[in-house]
C-alpha cells in the first residue's frame, strides 16, 4: 500500500467515524450525571478495590515514610495533612492507570479534591497539584500514531465560562514527564490547544475535532501529532457553580487488535508507578512558580495557550494573623482564589470555603476584591478558609482575559496582618458578613457544588 493510499484510508476512517462519535456524545443517557460515564464508574471501581488492596497499602506506606522526611512534613501543617495527600495522589494514579490505555482511549474525571456520592458508593477525593475547585478536569492518553475523534455536547444555556483542550507531549498514564529545569512549570509540554470558543459548536451544543498523524490543512480543527505519547486535558472553568460540564468522549477510529487492561494489569501498573507518581506530585509544591519565599507573591504568569494568568504565594501565618490579598479583575471573565495545604492539596471544597470565584466574591466599592486568608472566620464576605492551617499555598487565577490585556495591576496588594486589625485603617471598608450570612453562604455552597456536578 502506498503512502498516499494509507493517508487516504486514514482520512476515510476518520471521516466515517465523525458522525458516529458526535452522535454518541449527543445521545448519552440524559438521566445519568454528565461525569458519571460507564468508563468513569469502571475507573472509580478500580480505585475502591485497589485502595483496599494489601500490596497497594504497603506501597502507599512506603512512599509516605519517604515523604515524611521532606521538610514540609516537619511542619505542623505538613505533618497533619501528609496522609491525606498520599491517599489523594494515589487515587488519581489509579484513575489514570485504569483509563490510560491509548488503544482504548477514554476521558476520566480527575483530579477532584472533594469526595462525591453516586451510584450507591462514595468516591474518595483525588489530587495532583493545586487543583481548582472551579474547574472540571478530564484526561485521556493518546498514541501519536493513532487517529482520534473528540466529541461532546454542552448545555448552551449553562455552558462553562471557558473550556480548553490542551494536548501535551511525553505523558504516559502514571508517568508524568521530567520537569524542565529552570522554567516555570506551566504548560511546558503543550503542543496544541483547542478552545471551545474557536470550535464550531452546533445550535444543539455538539462539537467535535480530530487528532492524528495525518496532515489536514483543509481542517483548522484537526491536530497533527508526531509519533510519541500524549495527554489530552480538558479544562472547564465554572465562574458559577450552576454552570455545567458538557458530555465528552474520545474515540480511536483505527482500533488495535488487543484486549483492554485486566484488573491484574492495572494493579501491576499502579504498583510499578506509585512511588514515582506520588513523589512527583508530593514535591511539586517546592518548585511551583519557581519556589518563592514565604509570603512573597509570584506572578501573575501567562497560562499556556493564552487561556489566562496565574499567581501564587506560600502563606505562612502565626496564631492571630491573617493574609490579605487584593486583586483587580481586569475584565477577566473568570477570577478565582483558592488555598491549599502545604502539599498543594485543597480541602473539601463542598463544606469548606477554601475558594471563591467570580460569582461568589463580593467586590469592594472600587470594584477590586479583597480576600482574607485565615484558619478562623474573620467575619468578612471573602473569607478563604484554610481548614485550620497556618501554612499553605494561595493561588489566584484570571481566565478568559480580553486580548491584549496583560498582568499589570492584577495584584493590588498582599500582606500579613493581625486579625484584630480587620475593620480598621485600610481594611475598614472590606465587605463583612454576620454569622447568619455565613451560614447561608455555606448552605448555598454545598447545594451549588452538587449542581456543578449535575447530581
Amino acid at each position: 500500500m502506498t503512502k498516499a493510499t494509507k493517508t487516504g484510508l486514514a482520512t476515510v476512517m476518520v471521516s466515517g467515524a465523525l458522525a458516529t462519535a458526535a452522535a454518541s456524545a449527543a445521545t448519552l443517557d440524559a438521566n445519568t450525571p454528565v461525569l458519571g460515564t460507564v468508563q468513569q464508574r469502571e475507573a472509580e471501581s478500580a480505585v475502591l478495590r485497589l485502595l483496599a488492596d494489601r500490596d497497594v497499602k504497603a506501597a502507599m506506606a512506603a512512599v509516605r515514610e519517604e515523604l515524611a522526611s521532606d521538610p514540609t512534613a516537619q511542619t505542623e501543617a505538613g505533618k497533619a495533612t501528609l496522609d491525606r495527600a498520599v491517599t489523594e495522589f494515589t487515587t488519581s494514579l489509579i484513575l489514570l492507570e485504569a483509563s490510560g490505555d491509548p488503544r482504548f482511549p477514554q476521558f476520566v474525571w480527575t483530579p477532584e479534591n472533594t469526595s462525591h456520592s453516586w451510584f450507591g458508593y462514595e468516591m474518595p477525593a483525588s489530587a495532583m497539584g493545586g487543583d481548582n475547585p472551579d474547574q472540571i478536569y478530564r484526561q485521556a492518553f493518546l498514541d501519536g500514531t493513532g487517529h482520534y475523534v473528540v466529541s461532546g455536547r454542552i448545555d448552551p444555556s449553562r455552558r462553562p465560562t471557558q473550556q480548553s483542550f490542551s494536548i501535551d507531549r511525553n505523558w504516559v498514564a502514571g508517568v508524568p514527564p521530567v520537569r524542565p529545569k529552570g522554567k516555570i512549570f506551566l504548560g511546558s509540554y503543550q503542543v496544541a490547544l483547542k478552545n471551545l470558543d474557536s470550535l464550531k459548536v452546533a445550535p444543539d451544543g455538539t462539537f467535535r475535532f480530530t487528532i492524528g498523524p495525518d496532515k489536514r490543512p483543509d481542517d483548522p480543527d484537526h491536530v497533527t501529532l508526531e509519533p510519541g505519547n500524549y495527554l489530552i486535558l480538558s479544562r472547564e472553568i465554572m465562574s458559577d457553580w450552576c454552570q455545567r460540564p458538557g458530555r465528552l468522549q474520545i474515540d480511536r477510529v483505527d482500533p488495535l487488535s488487543a484486549s483492554p487492561r485486566t484488573d491484574a494489569e492495572i494493579k501491576s501498573l499502579v504498583l510499578q508507578h506509585l512511588h514515582g507518581y506520588v513523589h512527583y506530585w508530593g514535591v511539586f509544591h517546592h518548585i511551583f512558580l519557581g519556589g518563592p519565599p514565604a509570603n512573597v507573591t509570584a506572578g501573575p504568569f501567562p497560562r499556556e495557550g493564552g487561556i489566562g494568568y496565574l499567581a501564587g504565594v506560600r502563606y505562612q501565618l502565626q496564631p492571630g494573623q491573617v493574609a490579605v490579598l487584593t486583586i483587580d479583575r481586569r475584565n477577566a471573565a473568570y477570577i478565582g482564589i483558592q488555598s491549599t495545604d502545604p502539599w498543594f492539596v485543597s480541602p473539601d471544597s463542598r463544606h469548606v470555603q477554601t475558594s471563591l470565584n467570580t460569582s461568589q466574591s463580593v467586590p469592594n466599592a472600587d470594584g477590586t476584591f479583597t480576600y482574607v486568608v485565615s484558619p478562623v472566620d474573620p467575619g468578612v464576605a471573602n473569607w478563604i478558609d484554610t481548614a485550620g492551617l497556618y501554612e499553605g499555598i494561595l493561588i489566584a487565577r484570571w481566565m478568559k482575559v480580553p486580548e491584549g490585556q496583560g498582568p499589570e495591576g492584577m495584584i493590588r496588594s498582599y500582606a500579613v496582618a493581625n486579625l484584630a486589625e480587620l475593620g480598621t485603617g485600610a481594611l475598614a471598608n472590606v465587605p463583612r458578613v454576620t454569622p447568619k450570612d455565613r451560614q447561608a453562604q455555606m448552605q448555598r455552597r454545598a447545594r451549588d457544588y452538587d449542581c456543578r456536578l449535575g447530581i
